[in-house]
């Protein structure tokens, strides 16, 4: 009688044991973000503004040097300044490939320099608090913390919300 009781204890508890919620691990949402640097620029005085050209290009260079870089001009004298440019970042290193000039009606000034890079931005995650009775995305957390560690491991330990 007392082995019968422990068997069928065993074989409740055994099947309520197969019943907890099993719950699945979901990788790390990750959003592609677009981001443009550009800079607008006059031909009224063009040594001032192919110095402030040269000052964007070494502020930007690692994007500069990588990325495509795109010339909008409007104005006969702002395709000659977008020329002359082009023929510095050629000189920097910058293939030519990724440079592309196109005529353009712009509002303000003659010629415009941009460049568009790509951000990664993971899915913010919930503050995980202990006193809450209801399900949440737990495993959010984990998941982005790993994620975090293997792509930039210097910014894992401590980061503001939005900021990576």
């Amino acid at each position: 009688m007392k082995m019968t009781l422990w068997l069928l204890g065993i074989m409740v508890m055994s099947g309520l044991w197969g019943c907890t919620p099993a719950y699945q691990r979901v990788g790390t949402e990750v959003s592609l973000v677009p981001v443009t640097y550009q800079l607008t620029l006059s031909t009224s005085t063009p040594q001032s503004a192919f110095e402030q050209f040269t000052r964007f290009a070494s502020h930007h260079q690692k994007l500069v040097l990588t990325q495509p870089i795109t010339f909008d001009y409007s104005s006969p004298r702002g395709e000659k300044a977008a020329k002359k440019a082009q023929r510095y970042l050629l000189n920097l290193g910058v293939e030519s490939q990724n440079i592309q000039r196109r005529s353009t009606v712009l509002e303000d000034g003659d010629w415009r320099v941009s460049v568009v890079s790509y951000h990664i931005k993971p899915e913010a995650c919930h503050l995980v608090k202990i006193a809450d009775v209801r399900q949440n995305k737990t495993g959010c957390v984990v998941t982005q913390n790993r994620w975090l560690s293997k792509v930039r491991p210097e910014r894992g330990l401590s980061h503001e919300e939005g900021k990576y």
